[in-house]
């Protein structure tokens, strides 16, 4: 059996609340309805009362006062009005007294679904379960994207009649393929069980569209940011510039770049490659999403890469080789959502303008590929500033830089992709090793013989003279630039 308490927690379908007098922890064993307020002296204790609209508008105010002391007088657990009646400051006082519940309901309720509802509730019923259940359904149907997440859990709270709370488990709430919170109930029965799925569906849509709304003019200049991102080393339409200033992104300021990569992959089965862009668009929803709160930063997309670029309005608000503090959250944030993937990180140097921007970008993907190369995932690795690969990373930023160096591989670029990336592999790898066939097997772990057979090949098919000083040193920085170009997390180890 339900107390009066209860009933008040159950505003799923009955509407109910006090409209004066004390709120009961006596169970309510039935449910009656009285036509005349001389109904009442029949009343069994602990029963719950239903006075009809014809009941309350036949009445005069001292007659409440009169019915008020003989519920109270027999342990009547309370009296519902079904229709909205105003009370004397006597009636009130008299209910807190007697601690007697006097209890409005919902506008327009129809007496006999009002008296078969209590009664379901009083009883705990399946169909009871049912009512909220369903009363929970229709309550999701009414989001709206103005709406606080908190004031709408509210509302479905009191539905489904127990608390419903945002948690680190319980029932997910997935947002465009992702896990983005949980959901978690005080009570947990028939009700709950059946409804909480639907809730959190339904809020997962709500934010689906909230985000959409909210993403619109990010994913405008993720859009441009990226285009100009992809077009380093080489002209930039001017409309493309245009587009990106328009989105409010300062160009002249100093800027930060970092490379989050899910790493490359010797396979380029299509499969694959959708799990991997799936992969990179996880990526940026989270970092979308952990960013949102912190001011300057801006997300791209380089092929598998997610871009994120810090902006700084003054160059001495940036510092060289600093990690910005607000990636600590993300990574935390990664590391939980990716726990079965690796992700690596990596930290270009601060720089001004335009170029700037591109260059610093360059520098976090080659930082990001390193660390894929070594394994050393989960750590943002900064840009080696004073390297070899500080001086790759410049020279292959030119456009004049590119041509040369796609002049001189192009035999090897007619090969085909596969053919082509596995000789310039092989190549770096032998002139890392200064020509020793055994060290270069051990960086591309394949015997010495396979090293021999293919450098033979690349002799055959390029007529290059790899015993020739300066032939040799040239390859050597365009196949290291190539490898820095297309494929950074597979850079060998400077």
């Amino acid at each position: 059996m339900a107390t009066v308490r209860d009933l008040l927690r159950h505003i799923t379908t009955a509407g109910l609340y006090l409209t004066a007098g004390a709120v009961s922890d006596v169970e309510v064993t039935s449910v009656l309805i009285a036509e005349t307020l001389d109904a009442i002296a029949q009343a069994p204790p602990q029963s719950l009362i239903v006075l009809t609209p014809s009941c309350t508008q036949q009445s005069a105010s001292y007659e409440f006062d009169v019915a008020v002391r003989q519920a109270a007088a027999i342990g009547v657990a309370g009296l519902v009005f079904s229709e909205t009646t105003t009370l004397s400051h006597t009636t009130t006082r008299l209910a807190e007294r007697s601690s007697l519940a006097l209890l409005g309901c919902a506008p327009r309720t129809a007496v006999a679904d009002l008296v078969v509802t209590l009664d379901q509730l009083t009883r705990g019923d399946s169909g009871t379960m049912m009512n909220r259940a369903l009363a929970t359904l229709a309550e999701t149907g009414e989001l709206r994207p103005d709406e606080p997440l908190d004031e709408i859990l509210l509302r479905i709270s009191k539905r489904l009649g127990t608390p419903i709370a945002v948690a680190d488990s319980g029932e997910a709430v997935y947002v465009n393929g992702m896990v983005r919170y949980h959901l978690r109930v005080e009570t947990d029965d028939h009700a709950t069980r059946l409804a909480l799925p639907s809730i959190a569906a339904a809020l997962g849509r709500w934010q689906e569209s909230l985000d959409a709304q909210r993403d619109a003019p990010e994913q405008a200049r993720t859009e441009a940011l990226s285009e100009v991102l992809i077009r380093e080393g080489s002209p930039i339409p001017p409309l493309t510039i245009d587009r990106l200033r328009a989105t409010g992104l300062s160009l002249d300021a100093t800027h930060l770049g970092v490379c989050v990569s899910v790493g490359q992959s010797a396979s380029t089965s299509e499969d694959e490659l959708l799990t991997k862009r799936l992969q990179r668009e996880r990526l940026r929803m989270t970092a979308s999403y952990e960013l949102a709160t912190s001011d300057g930063w801006s997300i791209a997309i380089i092929e598998e890469d997610v871009i994120l670029v810090r902006t700084y309005p003054h160059s001495s608000d940036a510092v060289d080789r600093v990690v910005p503090a607000e990636l600590e959250s993300l990574v935390a944030t990664l590391r939980r959502d990716f726990e079965s993937n690796n992700l690596y990180f990596g930290v270009g140097t601060a720089q001004s303008g335009l170029t700037g921007l591109q260059q610093s970008t360059k520098e976090a993907r080659v930082a990001a590929g390193a660390a894929a190369t070594e394994g050393t995932a989960w750590v943002m690795s900064t840009f080696d500033a004073t390297g070899v690969n500080r001086l790759l990373a410049e020279m292959s930023s030119s456009w004049a830089g590119r041509r040369v160096i796609s002049e001189l591989l192009a035999p090897l670029d007619a090969l085909g992709t596969g053919r082509s990336q596995s000789s310039v592999e092989t190549l770096v790898a032998y002139l890392d090793a200064r020509g020793s066939l055994v060290e270069a097997g051990r960086i591309l772990h394949l015997h010495p013989n396979a090293v021999a057979y293919r450098i033979r090949r690349i002799r055959e098919l390029t007529s290059w003279d790899l015993d020739d000083a300066e032939r040799r040193f040239a390859l050597h920085v365009a196949c290291r630039i190539r490898l820095m170009q297309y494929t950074p997390s597979r850079l060998p180890h400077v």
